[in-house]
């Protein structure tokens, strides 16, 4: 969600934004061996919701052609 754009839940325009690391991050289903990605949150610093999930890394998903 973009920053200049209202929070769904409470109308809130404040956010932060958090990590998810270790086993909660996003691993491609094309490779077997592979760390993953952590998962980036824009969170409402108002009410708590949590307006996008994003990976850290989305070079990590390409598929090698």
């Amino acid at each position: 969600m973009s920053e200049n754009k209202p929070c769904n839940e409470c109308g809130g325009t404040s956010f932060g934004t958090g990590e998810i690391k270790g086993y909660g991050a996003v691993i491609p289903s094309h490779k077997i061996l592979s760390n993953g990605s952590p998962l980036i949150l824009n969170i409402c610093t108002n009410c708590g919701l949590v307006n996008s999930l994003r990976v850290k890394y989305p070079e990590k998903f390409k598929k090698k052609q």
